[in-house]
């Protein structure tokens, strides 16, 4: 962090980069936060928790985050950007549109198989943990849940965009990435109701159906 006590200049407090102990304590706040909200889901837990999972005392949280809701926003977010950051990457050394296809679902796959192994459970989608009634309530949390799940979709369609390009497909690459993440969602529903990562074995005959053939490794 840069050093500026031998300045005259005085930042604005807007601009002043907060010192590095409450940088700390911020995320370790999302990061307890995130875990139960994996291992628990929204309802299940408390500030109280977070705060011990954090090591950290009430006034910090409030200091940061004005309300569990402006919390719950930060782990999604955060989660994403982890995620987001991953997807980049597979797409970008993917050899061919119909691979970065596959191993983008796969590495969804694989979060539940590590969570399924650190959790003793299959969690589901980072979404699941929360209820249907906080998504009715909070139209922050649901609207931002609805770009994080375009987004995605947005992944799937500008990479089946090019797959339609060399060969045909009989739906729209909008229409395709919109089954394609459904059935998905279903995949990973199935699982989670059943604790078992069996349903996910199904992946292949998912992407099978919707490009029209075998995608490749």
């Amino acid at each position: 962090m840069r050093n500026t006590a031998k300045t005259t200049t005085r930042r604005p407090p807007a601009e002043a980069k907060p010192p590095k102990a409450r940088r700390d304590t911020r995320e370790r706040l999302v990061e307890a936060a995130t875990d139960l909200m994996w291992r628990r889901g929204i309802s299940e837990f408390s500030v109280d928790q977070i705060l011990e999972g954090a090591g950290a005392l009430r006034g910090s949280f409030y200091h940061f985050f004005p309300s569990k809701a402006d919390l719950i926003l930060e782990c999604l977010d955060r989660v994403w950007r982890a995620q987001s950051e991953r997807l980049e990457e597979i797409y970008a050394t993917a050899a061919t549109p119909e691979q970065g296809v596959r191993e983008h679902l796969k590495f969804l796959a694989q979060i539940q198989i590590d969570a399924k192994a650190a959790f003793g459970f299959v969690p589901g989608t980072f979404n699941m943990s929360m209820p249907t009634s906080l998504l009715r309530e909070d139209a922050r949390i649901s609207g931002r849940m609805r770009e994080l799940m375009e987004e995605n979709r947005r992944r799937l369609e500008l990479a089946i965009q090019k797959i339609k390009r060399r060969r045909k497909l009989p739906l729209s690459a909008k229409t395709t990435a919109r089954l394609l993440s459904y059935s998905w969602n279903g995949l990973v529903t199935a699982a989670r109701m059943e604790n078992s990562l069996a349903p996910l074995d199904d992946l292949e005959a998912v992407l099978d159906q919707a490009l029209g053939g075998a995608v490749g490794a």
